[in-house]
Order: structure tokens, then sequence, then C-alpha cells
């Protein structure tokens, strides 16, 4: 088989550079042919994919986080190839969603005959993201965590990120139909889930599989900003479903609209404002899984 692998330079300040050499000595002893790309901005990496597929390539590999998949999506989508995901991020979510090895090396291992899964791709105002969409205190924290930080890494930049929103965050109103039913009230925070995770391994929606054609909608109601930040911890292991101010509904297509002007994030990535419709259920994505069995320990997702 052949496969084209892209590498992000700019993913979490070069991580994926850091990580090639040990990449490669991996790749180097499957039984496949690769050709390796460099990518400099998200056009080349679009137009790389839909190169790949007129040129009879198998499937892609990206070395890079979660906004790198946020980037290549819309392209492998239309391309109709399946992808293999080489971590290589601050977050790492879609990887941890999927079960998917952290470590980049134990990601490239492959067989000659790799297995393929289908999963769920949901579409914020029909911009297709893989793991998480919110708005709201965490759209806000998500802003934070973009900018540039030189001590925080992973988990760390998000935690850091929501002690400094907690200073000039205001809940506001939102009118959302679920499927066919309504919702209505002040909120703290909405978030939107085809997986479990996001924000570097918060655990969001516990419930949530990428495979069963379903949103898992957190919704946090208006709070004292000193409760949500008690609370805050137990989103890592998924306990502040229990919370009263935490409501937990499932559907396939999702309408908010809101007096208030919010941004809305997906996959870490800024994708739209409100008002905001979200759907799954009519975009699916192949995955190439390396072999489990060829790896021994190592950092596993769930």
């Amino acid at each position: 088989m052949t496969f084209l692998i892209l590498v992000n330079p700019f993913s979490a300040g070069g991580k994926a550079l850091a990580a090639l050499p040990r990449v490669r000595e991996v790749l180097d002893r499957a039984g496949h042919r690769f050709q390796w790309k460099i990518t400099n901005c998200v056009t080349d990496m679009e137009s790389s994919i839909v190169s790949a597929a007129d040129s009879g390539v198998d499937g892609v590999l990206l070395v890079g986080g979660d906004g790198t998949l946020s980037h290549a999506l819309p392209a492998l989508l239309k391309a109709d190839l399946s992808v293999g995901i080489i971590p290589c991020g601050r977050g790492n979510d879609f990887a941890r969603n999927l079960g998917l090895p952290l470590d980049a090396a134990k990601a490239a291992h492959f067989t000659d005959r790799p297995e393929i899964c289908r999963i769920d791709i949901a579409t914020a105002n029909e911009k297709p993201f893989g793991s998480v969409a919110c708005l709201g205190f965490d759209a806000y924290v998500s802003e934070l965590a973009r900018m540039p930080h030189k001590i925080f890494r992973g988990r760390a930049i998000f935690v850091y990120s929501v002690l400094k929103a907690l200073g000039s965050f205001n809940p506001f109103e939102i009118n959302m139909t679920i499927d066919n039913m309504a919702w209505k009230g002040p909120i703290m925070m909405l978030a939107l889930a085809n997986g479990s995770c996001y924000g570097g391994g918060m655990n969001i929606a516990p419930k949530a599989d990428m495979t069963d054609g379903l949103l898992n909608i957190c919704i946090i109601r208006k709070t004292k900003k000193s409760t949500l930040l008690k609370e805050f911890p137990n989103v890592f292991n998924g306990k502040h479903i229990d919370h009263p101010d935490v409501v937990m509904l499932t559907g396939q297509s999702v309408r908010v609209t809101s007096l208030s002007e919010q941004a809305v994030f997906a996959d870490g990535e800024p994708v739209t404002r409100l008002p905001l419709t979200c759907t799954v259920g009519k975009h699916y994505l192949k995955v190439i899984q390396p072999c489990m069995k060829m790896l021994k320990g190592g950092n596993h997702a769930k």
C-alpha cells in the first residue's frame, strides 16, 4: 500500500518535527510505500490530499495534533481517503477518543494489511469536526489556550486558561432545539460531543461514541463561578455529570440561538459563531488503525 505522510511542522511548537526520527524508524520497518511531505500551510495540506487521491494513494498519515486533523477534514471527506493519526499535538484528543496510542512512534505501528474503522464526523454550520464543538465558557477557554505558551504544555495549558477565564466570563441565555425537543435557559457552557474528550483529556461526555450516530450534549447551567472552579477537576474523570447544574442529553441535530454573540470552537479551533446548527450521521471518516498487538505498554487512551 502507498501512503502520503503529511507533517505539520507547527504542531505543538515543533513537536511533530521532533518526533520524525522515531516515526521514520518505525515506518521504515513496515511493508508499505511512503511519500513524505512537510506542509507549510493549510492550503498546501488540502491540495496535497486532493492530489494524493488523484494519484492513487491508498491513505494519508497525519503527523500533528487535533488542529492538523481539523484543517485536513474537509479535503479528506471530499477525497474519501483513509487517514492514520500519528499524534504530535498538545491535546491529541482525537487519538484519545479513538483509543489510539498517544505516543507518536507507537501510533506508527501499521501491519501489511491495516484494519480500517469508520467513524462519525459531525458538522458545526456545515464545517466538519471530529471530537467536540463548544460555546460559552469552554470556547472562551479554548481562545485563551490558543495563545502562545512558553511554560505550559498539554493539559496544563487548559487548566491555566480555565483559571484565567473565570475572572471575566459571564453566563448567557440560549434557545436550543435537539431533534424535536426544545430547551431554554441561562448557561455557562454547552458542549456538543461526537467523542468523549477535548481540551487535553477533559472527559466532557463520558458516554460519547464516535460510531453511534449521536451527539452527546453537555449543558452546564448558570452557576456560581466558585462552583465551576470547585467542580472543574471532575471533568477529567467524567464525574461532573453527577452535579445538579449539569444536564446531559443526546440527539442527531442541534440548533442553538442566543441574543449574546458567542464564538463556537470545534476540536480546539474557532469555526463559526451563533446561531449554530450541529448535526451528525451524514459524514464518515475511514481511520487506519495501528497494530495494538505490536505494542508493549505505552500511553493509550481510555
